[in-house]
């Protein structure tokens, strides 16, 4: 995404600390930053090469995308991005510091690439952070799988075309209007009630107890939606 680039206003608003321009930055990139630290990433740290395997418990990457988004928007932060590459990528960056810095202080487990299982048919390590799960995780897994599967197949043609380019295929706003012909504005509507009409579907069914219908629900909802059944990490 190449928000920041495009846009000279807004670059400049965010770089002033505007709440407005920070708040849809924060919109346009939280996804993507949830996903990250949930599937893991490599790293490199004083010459050696390691995994972070992400993070299991959805409370644990909020708060890892919080800290990230604190560090991102600090004032020297902002300064120092001058839009000549992606925020995505400056982005990236920053949690990448963040998670080497927790390893550092013996707050974060980094797996030795060297100790590392063979790489999938995709090149990737894609299952690694489920590696020889426990038969009660496997077990609430499938459970959790099952109830996604029943909403998705609640849906309409329209509300699971929505469902599969944003959640499953991880496809931009723009792109998702693009291909369901219709407007930005639609799109991020639409995403919104799905996923409120996600999270009651799913509290009706005993999840999300003690949550309220709020940002910080929706938060940890879509982190669920996209790494637990959009890429297919449910077993």
């Amino acid at each position: 995404m190449t928000l920041l680039m495009k846009n000279d206003e807004l670059r400049r608003a965010f770089r002033e600390g505007d709440r407005t321009a920070l708040a849809t930055v924060y919109q346009a990139y939280a996804q993507g930053l949830f996903t990250m630290l949930t599937v893991g990433f490599a790293i490199q740290s004083k010459g050696n090469r390691y995994y972070f395997q992400g993070h299991k418990e959805s409370w644990r990457v909020e708060s890892a995308v919080q800290e990230v988004f604190v560090r991102a928007f600090s004032k020297s932060a902002r300064l120092a991005y001058d839009g000549h590459r992606p925020y995505k990528n400056y982005l990236q960056m920053i949690a990448r510091n963040y998670i080497i810095d927790r390893f550092r202080k013996k707050r974060e487990r980094l797996l030795p690439v060297n100790e590392l299982p063979e790489p999938g048919p995709q090149g990737d390590y894609a299952g690694l952070h489920q590696s020889s799960p426990d038969p009660e995780s496997l077990a609430l897994n499938r459970q959790l799988s099952d109830q996604v599967d029943l909403f998705v197949a609640s849906l309409s043609p329209q509300e699971r075309a929505l469902f599969e380019a944003r959640f499953r295929n991880g496809n931009s706003v723009e792109r998702t209007a693009l291909m369901l012909s219709t407007t930005e504005y639609r799109v991020k509507r639409d995403e919104k009630r799905l996923k409120g009409r996600f999270f009651k579907w799913m509290k009706r069914r005993g999840y999300f107890e003690g949550y309220q219908y709020s940002d910080r629900g929706i938060a940890r909802l879509v982190c669920l939606i996209l790494v637990a059944y959009g890429c297919g990490r449910l077993g």
